[in-house]
């Protein structure tokens, strides 16, 4: 009995210690979540500019984000939105 209860003690404790752990691993996955759509904005919005007539358009920059955003788009981004991340639960 007292052994049942020093082991459940201890993954107590160590579930305790892991809380912050987790909290941090929660952290960045929306850092890394809010990084990426940084970069697509980053990439979109001169293109957004130009199908608005509000930037001149230029082929080249066109290009250059219409790549960059494909490449976005082919990246395996699966690690930012791990089973349970999706708050659906709420």
């Amino acid at each position: 009995m007292k052994k049942l209860v020093l082991f459940t003690l201890s993954i107590a404790t160590l579930a305790c210690a892991a809380g912050p752990a987790l909290a941090d691993a929660a952290d960045n996955v929306i850092k890394a979540r809010r990084s990426y759509m940084q970069v697509v904005l980053f990439n979109a919005r001169p293109l957004f500019g130009m199908i608005q007539v509000k930037v001149k358009y230029d082929a080249k920059k066109a290009q250059i984000a219409a790549d960059n955003l494909k490449a976005l788009a082919a990246m395996n981004n699966g690690a930012m939105w791990p089973k349970g991340s999706d708050n659906t639960a709420k």
